[in-house]
Parts: structure tokens; sequence; C-alpha cells
């Protein structure tokens, strides 16, 4: 079975107002709706997929701010000290 997750980090400072008046209600390149988005895909290893459409789930992260990253995959981020650096492609 195929999944694809997607990830939004929805942008605090978008206006709604400001897309409304100017922009029919979407964003513009001066006011995005997502600071970055990004998509997993999962393949063999789901069982079952349950869907959540337009489902928002908070996710909160907390790293020390000077440990370097790794971002083995689009969209995961691990702190690099604690991620086998036989596993980084």
């Amino acid at each position: 079975m195929k999944c694809r997750i997607h990830f939004y980090l929805m942008n605090e400072h978008f206006s709604v107002e400001h897309a409304e008046a100017h922009y029919n209600g979407e964003e513009s390149e001066m006011n995005p709706k997502h600071e970055w988005e990004d998509e997993l895909a999962l393949t063999n290893e789901v069982d079952e997929v349950i869907e959540h459409e337009n489902a928002i789930y908070p996710i909160q992260v907390t790293l020390k701010e000077l440990e370097p990253m790794s971002n083995p995959v689009p969209g995961i981020y691990i702190a690099a000290q604690e991620f086998p650096k036989e596993l980084i492609f």
C-alpha cells in the first residue's frame, strides 16, 4: 500500500483580510499561507491508512539551537548527533 503524507508549516503572519481584499482569498508572494510544505511517501510498510483530510496535528520540536541537523529524507529533520551517520544519504 502506498501512503502520501503532506506537511505544512503555517505562516503565523498570513493575513486572511489582505488575501480576501486583494487576491480573491488566495495567498500571494508577500502573504504566503505556509512557510514551507513537504511531502513524505511511504510504501511497503503501511498496512492500513485512515484518512483524516484537512485535519490539523500540531507538531512541536525541541532541539538545541546549535546542534547540527540532518535531513535524510525530505520532510524529516533529525538531530545529527542522534542519527547514525551510515544511514545518511
